[in-house]
């Protein structure tokens, strides 16, 4: 079972830390290290790329208070999401604070990211650059290395691409639409 000291240990791994953490909430400079950066770092990670596992269709209803102007309907964006993604409509919509708004009648499909915690759902390359992520952000707080520093990052970059690619292999490819700008280079 993965878990987030799990992922902070195998960052401590990466830093040539032999002690490993119990929890989060170690104090020792390595668990206040960790504790300060892995949400934040979590969360920057899941909203940096339409990750598909953490991808969530949801049906949602019309809010009874509508914009001011310029749309017909206000939606409540779900509580658990980081961004949304796309609506199953071809109407325009906005995202404007925490409504989405548009003409789209209810009920409104969305498919948006949702916010990730237990890294049991995340997948294992996922889990492999985020404890990379976090020993690039407390490598020079936790050795003062420079050097490490550089390799780290080296080693995050990889992890991360290896990631992000294996996560665009699934299912099939979004169509490419064709608009004038397309059209006028035929």
């Amino acid at each position: 079972m993965a878990s987030s000291v799990e992922i902070c240990n195998k960052a401590l791994q990466l830093l040539g830390t032999s002690k490993p953490l119990t929890s989060l909430a170690d104090d020792t400079k390595a668990g206040r290290a960790c504790n300060r950066v892995y949400d934040p770092i979590r969360l920057l990670m899941l909203q940096g790329h339409p990750w598909n596992f953490a991808m969530k269709r949801s049906s949602l209803p019309a809010l009874v208070e509508v914009p001011a102007w310029g749309f017909a309907l206000s939606y409540q964006v779900p509580s658990d999401a980081l961004f949304v993604k796309e609506i199953n409509s071809t109407e325009e919509w906005k995202i404007e604070g925490d409504k989405i708004n548009t003409d789209e009648v209810a009920p409104l499909g969305v498919l948006y990211m949702q916010n990730i915690e237990d890294p049991d759902l995340m997948t294992p390359l996922f889990r492999e650059a985020l404890s990379a992520r976090v020993a690039v952000d407390i490598a020079y707080d936790l050795t003062g290395n420079a050097t490490l520093l550089t390799n780290l990052k080296a080693i995050y970059d990889e992890r991360l691409s290896g990631a992000r690619t294996n996560d665009a292999q699934e299912g099939t490819p979004d169509a490419v639409e064709q608009g004038a700008w397309l059209d006028s280079r035929i």
